[in-house]
């Protein structure tokens, strides 16, 4: 998200001064309109810059990147009408609140020279950039979901959904033959607090595992518990973050049906297909500029448009 408000914001900013030309919004002297494109926009003492070459620089260099930020702005506002503004809003306030953190935690800077800085006038405009995102993230969950088939959905469900588990994570990055000990005497029926007492330098960390935060471990990790029931105990693993490593399961409760998961499913599956295969987020921005019937009057747009379709592979 960082990287995005870095590579976008002044492609924002540039869009405003855009469409404040085309639209005739009035300026401290006088105004460059394109109906006129030879009129002067700027001058120095050696040349001088007429509309028309301003909006074909800008067109050339970043315009589509400004045109479809504001075309996907228009669009998912109307789509959503004011139905997510709520969530969006608490979200983008979440989301405000941690970029003041890490940039005053990391570069000394205020609130306000953050927004300054990156082009927004206050704290509003800023959420409202962040809630326009959220909106679009959302729309190509949504886009992603309608692609899944039913197949998909239980296959996920089948290989993936197990109930949530209390478990003892009980690991070593270099003791392997303490862990594969403290392992037999857990199997054999000793508990977890004298383990803790009688193995003092092995980690074990209490956790509480769902389906939805398993993708938090490794496969390796995931593996290991996620077939076991209450009370039981698995080998011990490799693994590359815990090292030598196993698990026991205080507590497991039982897999859910999946007519009462599949819709979460969906989304959690879409979530995933768009991480593993980011062609996805573009192909679904497409998907939806056609749906709202997007036509080019101008050539150099169309084709630019063509051409960033292909690059992204949508």
């Amino acid at each position: 998200m960082k990287e995005w408000l870095k590579n976008n914001i002044g492609g924002i900013i540039l869009g405003a001064v855009i469409v404040a030309i085309i639209a005739g919004i009035a300026w401290p002297k006088r105004i460059a309109k394109l109906e006129n494109g030879e009129e002067v926009a700027v001058s120095t003492n050696i040349k001088q810059y007429t509309a028309d070459f301003l909006y074909n620089e800008l067109k050339n260099k970043n315009g589509l990147t400004i045109l479809l930020s504001n075309i996907d702005k228009d669009i998912i506002d109307n789509k959503y009408g004011t139905s997510l503004d709520e969530e969006a809003s608490a979200a983008a306030e979440e989301q405000a609140s941690q970029y003041f953190q890490q940039y005053k935690l990391y570069y000394q800077m205020e609130e306000e020279d953050f927004l300054t800085q990156n082009g927004f006038k206050d704290k509003e405009e800023f959420i409202q950039e962040l809630m326009t995102t959220y909106k679009i993230n959302k729309y190509v969950t949504e886009y992603i979901s309608s692609t899944l088939t039913e197949e998909d959905i239980k296959s996920y469900y089948d290989a993936n959904v197990f109930g949530k588990k209390k478990i003892y994570l009980v690991s070593s990055t270099t003791d392997e033959s303490k862990v594969k000990s403290a392992q037999k005497e857990v199997k054999n029926g000793t508990s977890i607090e004298k383990i803790k007492s009688k193995y003092s330098d092995l980690v074990v960390n209490d956790l509480e595992i769902t389906y939805e935060n398993a993708s938090s471990f490794s496969s390796t990790i995931v593996n290991a518990f996620k077939k076991l029931k209450s009370k039981e105990t698995s080998d011990v693993v490799k693994d590359d973050t815990y090292g030598n490593v196993f698990i026991y399961v205080e507590k497991s409760e039982d897999k859910p049906s999946y007519d009462s998961v599949k819709e979460e499913l969906k989304s959690l599956i879409a979530s995933n297909k768009q991480t593993e295969d980011t062609t996805l987020y573009y192909k679904a921005l497409k998907q939806l500029r056609a749906d709202y019937g997007i036509t080019f009057s101008d050539s150099d747009y169309e084709k630019y448009y063509n051409n960033f379709n292909k690059q992204y592979g949508a």
